[in-house]
């Protein structure tokens, strides 16, 4: 619960290169990428913090069978706390740009000649019962996109598969565009001012041109973490020395 309340979040652009300050205390520096297989890449972050600099590495994976991209974040384990560092998209001068823009609930927004509006959170009673237990889910955004006299329904989708994020673009029939999960903002106390940003890849959409790779994440610090870890210990440790004890009782009644 702690964790969950404490934790903070900030998206930044990374230029190759240049070192940026983000959540007050840490220096990220993107690196540069490489392939890790004909699917994934991984891009080098450098964490320069309290005079330690670390190394992390997000995982972008294309996956050719269901066309559509993947992101996987990278931890750094710290004593009081856990560094994520996870990649949301990467910029190069001559790439089709993606922009990043914030729908609040029911909010209808131009998007390069396109209206897009921001519907509601896909998120059932058996997804919230496997985020609960601890399981795999999964929740989508659903949006309505008009364009040209059409209308459609798109839901990109974030699923957390054993504490790993990864986001599943929608796309436009038969076009280049794209949506994809950035960060959702639910309100459990007034859902109708939930949000969520979006980011939208598509040939021609105005941005500043990057003078050289870039590489867009979601640094986020989540505190306490270990407390989470020593406490399942001690529940563990707990319920086999209970075992043990009962165990030897019935022996000795025998």
């Amino acid at each position: 619960m702690a964790s969950s309340r404490y934790d903070e979040k900030q998206t930044v652009s990374l230029e190759e290169g240049k070192p940026v300050d983000v959540l007050g205390g840490y220096k990220l520096t993107y690196l540069g990428n490489r392939p890790l297989d004909t699917e994934r890449y991984g891009f080098s972050v450098e964490v320069d913090h309290d005079n330690e600099v670390y190394t992390v590495m997000p995982i972008i994976r294309y996956s050719s069978f269901t066309n559509s991209m993947m992101r996987h974040p990278d931890i750094l384990n710290m004593v009081t706390r856990d560094f994520y560092v996870s990649p949301v998209s990467v910029e190069t001068p001559d790439q089709r740009k993606e922009q990043t823009l914030n729908f609040k609930k029911g909010e209808t927004r131009d998007v390069n000649g396109m209206q897009v509006t921001f519907v509601d959170f896909d998120f059932s009673d058996t997804e919230k019962g496997r985020m609960v237990t601890g399981g795999e889910f999964t929740i989508g955004v659903v949006l309505e996109v008009q364009s040209e006299g059409k209308k459609e329904r798109l839901k990109p989708l974030m699923k957390n598969t054993g504490g790993s994020i990864s986001y599943i673009p929608a796309a436009i029939a038969g076009s280049a565009v794209q949506f994809t999960i950035a960060k959702l903002q639910p309100n459990r106390e007034d859902p109708s001012q939930s949000s969520v940003e979006i980011g939208v890849t598509a040939p021609g959409l105005t941005s500043r041109k990057p003078q050289a790779e870039t590489l867009i994440v979601e640094a986020s610090i989540k505190p306490f973490i270990n407390l989470v870890w020593m406490g399942t210990i001690t529940l563990v440790v707990g319920f086999i020395l209970t075992i043990v004890r009962r165990v030897e009782e019935a022996r000795q009644r025998e």
